[in-house]
């Protein structure tokens, strides 16, 4: 520490190259030499090692004011689990529509799992060719149980997460979003790059989208959003009023403004346009 000021907050974190780190389930970089940087402020975080092949590994890290934190993270290569499935309760028919589960639990693994009643064996688990619809998710461990109800839908892969700290069952989305480059975005408090893929707990999210292009957008868009599945989601902040009016003004009676959907334009084609709320 210097004289007259504070040494920064940050986290040493070691581990082998390739391996993707998550803070609190955000996506927050990959290890590069044997070692990565984070700077955090003050307080407790859930860092999550992940890696193609390996078992995931979380451990939790309290980041005091003043001081900075070296932590050590080994991956263990991936178990291979066999188990045996009862006939009479796992069937899958032919031409039946299924998808993929993945459920893992946190902090510690190895929590039973039923789906719908029937056993399913240990978190962190895959289960494949799994039958498509409505999924009632229980996640037994330490006295503890969580059940939550979730939709399975046809070739999906959904990732579940049994949080026995918040005492709930989250599902993961794997999201990356578009946005216009001269827009900064947050989503729940945390900036964001264009088209960077981040893992975001659970459906609901509020996002903050401020412009400097003061001519075209408002300044600060906050819009609650829901994210129904992995995938591109693109973010428009809202125009400006006058930005609207001079879009306006380049075509005069030929323009409209509509709240949002579709509508036939006025030609001989008759061809559809599709529009978003607050687009001229």
């Amino acid at each position: 520490m210097l004289f007259g000021t504070e040494a920064p907050r940050y986290v040493a974190l070691t581990s082998s190259d390739g391996v993707k780190i998550l803070v609190d389930g955000v996506h927050k970089g990959t290890v590069v030499g044997s070692q990565l940087i984070l700077s955090l402020e003050p307080g407790t975080y859930t860092l999550t090692a992940q890696k193609q092949g390996y078992e995931d590994k979380s451990v939790v890290v309290t980041v005091q004011s003043g001081r900075s934190t070296s932590v050590s993270i080994e991956l263990s290569q991936a178990k291979i689990m066999q188990e045996k499935i009862p006939t009479e309760q796992k069937k899958v028919v032919l031409g039946q529509k299924t998808g993929t589960i993945n459920i893992y639990s946190i902090p510690f693994p190895s929590a039973k799992v039923s789906i719908n009643g029937v056993n399913y064996g240990e978190t962190d688990i895959r289960l494949t060719n799994f039958p498509v619809g409505k999924l009632t998710i229980k996640v037994d461990s330490g006295g503890k149980s969580l059940q939550n109800v979730f939709t399975l839908n046809e070739n999906e892969t959904i990732d579940l997460q049994a949080n026995f700290v918040d005492g709930k069952i989250y599902q993961l989305f794997t999201v990356s979003f578009d946005f216009p480059d001269d827009v900064e975005v947050t989503v729940d408090g945390n900036t964001i790059k264009k088209n960077e893929p981040v893992v975001l707990i659970g459906p609901d999210h509020r996002v903050e989208m401020k412009a400097t292009d003061l001519s075209r957008y408002e300044p600060p868009t906050v819009k609650q959003i829901t994210v129904t599945g992995n995938g591109s989601y693109e973010l428009i902040p809202d125009f400006s009023e006058e930005y609207l009016d001079y879009v306006s003004s380049l075509h005069p009676g030929e323009l409209v403004n509509v709240e949002g959907g579709s509508f036939h334009a006025g030609r001989p084609l008759g061809r559809k346009i599709h529009c978003r709320k607050n687009n001229p």
